[in-house]
């Protein structure tokens, strides 16, 4: 296990700027309430903030007061956050990230689980884990490299875990496969239908019909992700503001 510190090259950040302004954007059709997907202008002003405005050097500072280290299980390099409890004897907490996105989905919240021993791993192939030489791993391959990862690495004898979207799979895995030393699991979203059983319930049914809808009116992103950087820009941020509303004043720079 090795100690490891965030850093964005130079070089790199440069690169992506000039490819952010080499960015083509469609014409947008224009529809009230983002109906038909981001506005084209806030997009524009999103990514000359990315170009711009970002603070690269000061998200570096953040995440680094955060202990981090990398170590090699199964073939890969595993990035992780190995943040120590307020309190002796803590219960470590794996939290699993999704995808696209990363290890930042829970940044906001390691200060508030203080109670817990927070173990916060990037995913194979995301942020700066790597990948196995055949080129990617399933859930099953993740939840055994982060069993180890918890029991022989860590050296802990029992933990809890949380995950959503591709996290929820690891976690479930985990749940099922170690149920010994896992003593409770936590998922973010519910997964499709095989969570509710072989039997065609009222509640089985109305989840059918809820993910039926949900994917004729909005499947399309699944299809967007794997496009274009600036296209997911678009599509992350209009997810935002159909989930919670936490963008409808449209201000750019509250998008960290």
């Amino acid at each position: 296990m090795k100690e490891f510190k965030i850093h964005f090259d130079e070089e790199r950040m440069e690169d992506l700027r000039r490819r952010i302004g080499c960015t083509r954007l469609p014409k947008a059709f224009k529809a009230r309430n983002w109906n038909l997907g981001i506005d084209d202008n806030y997009l524009s002003s999103l990514l000359e903030y990315w170009r711009n405005g970002y603070d690269w050097t000061q998200k570096e500072m953040e995440l680094n007061q955060y202990p981090q280290f990398t170590c090699d299980l199964n073939g890969v390099t595993i990035h992780f956050f190995h943040i120590r409890g307020s309190r002796k004897g803590a219960l470590p907490l794996l939290l699993t990230h999704g995808w696209p996105d990363s290890f930042l989905r829970y940044a906001k919240v390691f200060p508030l689980l203080s109670d817990f021993d927070l173990v916060v791993p990037s995913l194979p192939g995301f942020a700066f884990s790597t990948l196995p030489s055949k080129g990617f791993l399933n859930n099953a391959e993740v939840s055994e490299i982060w069993h180890r990862l918890m029991t022989e690495v860590l050296e802990y004898k029992e933990y809890a875990a949380s995950g959503g979207d591709m996290g929820r799979g690891v976690t479930c895995y985990l749940a099922a496969r170690y149920p010994q030393e896992v003593k409770g699991i936590h998922l973010t979203d519910g997964g499709r239908t095989h969570c509710c059983g072989r039997r065609r319930t009222d509640i089985r049914r109305t989840l059918l019909q809820t993910q039926g809808h949900r994917m004729a009116t909005h499947g399309g992103r699944l299809h967007q992700h794997s496009q274009h950087k600036a296209a997911n820009s678009g599509v992350f941020v209009e997810r935002l503001t159909r989930w919670d509303g936490r963008l409808d004043n449209r201000e750019v720079s509250r998008l960290e």
